[in-house]
């Protein structure tokens, strides 16, 4: 399943002064985070965390590898849940209409997804799994909870050196609904665009 070929580079957003307040002071000091491990190890080893590894954590992640690679910063962006499920069809089709290529292979229900940039020379795999996958580096991680229920159901994540609360709405809310699409696609915005944040303060420290 190939939903678009990536011919040109992706149009981020920047709506910096949408994010709220006490938002962007969180933001703030997850960059100072992110640079202090970029400073001490030479690289920074993002974690995003929910439940189910479906859609919050699977934007973030995407996002933040994205950004990441567009601003050439020595960021590894990992996802991780308290339970395996699979990358939603919504996240497949909103990351789709944000210009990437994406493509599903295997056919099960947890298939390796891969998102591309062609033109950017980026891409990234993604698949639904637990903290304690193998994929997950085992240390000195900077853990990001994107859900509160994660956040509750993980008193600690194994490996790590900081744990940020940075929740966002669930748009499986609207999952059946006509409303289904533009909030997927609202939800990869919101993401996009504090992902984008934080690593261009990262980068212009």
């Amino acid at each position: 399943m190939d939903h678009t070929d990536a011919e040109s580079p992706i149009e981020l957003p920047i709506d910096f002064d949408r994010i709220p307040p006490d938002r962007r002071a969180t933001l703030d000091l997850l960059a100072g985070e992110v640079t202090h491990a970029i400073d001490t190890r030479g690289t920074a080893r993002l974690v995003f965390v929910c439940t189910h590894n479906s859609r919050r954590s699977q934007f973030a992640q995407i996002w933040a590898a994205y950004v990441g690679h567009r601003l050439d910063l020595p960021i590894e962006s990992h996802s991780a849940g308290t339970e395996v499920t699979a990358v939603a069809p919504g996240v497949l089709d909103a990351i789709a209409n944000q210009g990437m290529s994406v493509d599903s292979k295997g056919g099960e229900p947890n298939s390796i997804v891969e998102f591309r940039s062609d033109a950017e020379g980026f891409g990234i795999r993604c698949f639904s799994k637990r903290l304690d996958d193998a994929s997950i580096p085992p240390a000195d991680v900077i853990a990001i909870m994107v859900c509160d229920a994660a956040d509750h159901a993980c008193p600690t994540v194994r490996g790590a050196r900081s744990r940020t609360s940075l929740p966002y709405d669930d748009p499986k809310r609207a999952d059946g609904t006509d409303d289904e699409a533009s909030t997927y696609r609202a939800s990869a915005r919101r993401i996009a665009n504090e992902m984008h944040y934080l690593l261009r303060k990262v980068a212009d420290r």
